[in-house]
């Protein structure tokens, strides 16, 4: 497996491409192709999940935790995951995030699925609302890149 990992964020690489290794190895074993991880934006409201009119992306989680990804149907172009920040300032407060690997694998094996060819109505209800069951990342721990100087939360 030639997988790259294209890391704009603030979380541990190491630890983000072991949790998108697993992922691949439970979808299939296969993905030669770049995954992009970036840090999402809020979408200043709180939502459960969104399915985009142009069948191509996905979102899972509320406005200061949102995990979401893109991919391109039936080829192998490109795939896109967000994650939220490490920290982020709400109402004058910073509050640090603990990262979500279950719903980050959720949205990762949703987009591969959009990158083997299905379209929403073909992939199963679970996985569609990226509501499957995982149960094999939970050896995993996200951390923040060790570099990054973290706020004092008092």
């Amino acid at each position: 497996m030639s997988l790259r990992i294209d890391n704009q964020t603030d979380w541990d690489g190491r630890n983000l491409r072991t949790l998108c290794h697993r992922v691949i190895e439970h979808t299939d074993g296969y993905f030669d192709r770049c995954i992009e991880i970036k840090t999402s934006r809020s979408q200043g409201k709180e939502r459960a999940w969104r399915l985009a009119k142009n069948d191509d992306s996905c979102t899972v989680g509320t406005t200061y935790s949102m995990y979401r990804g893109r991919a391109s149907v039936g080829s192998r172009r490109y795939l896109y995951m967000g994650v939220p920040k490490v920290e982020r300032n709400v109402g004058g407060e910073w509050l640090r995030h603990e990262f979500n690997e279950v719903q980050f694998a959720r949205v990762l094996e949703h987009e591969i699925a959009h990158n083997r060819g299905l379209r929403h109505g073909e992939m199963t209800d679970d996985i569609r609302y990226c509501q499957q069951d995982i149960d094999y990342v939970e050896d995993i721990d996200v951390q923040p890149k060790p570099t990054v100087e973290l706020k004092t939360i008092e």
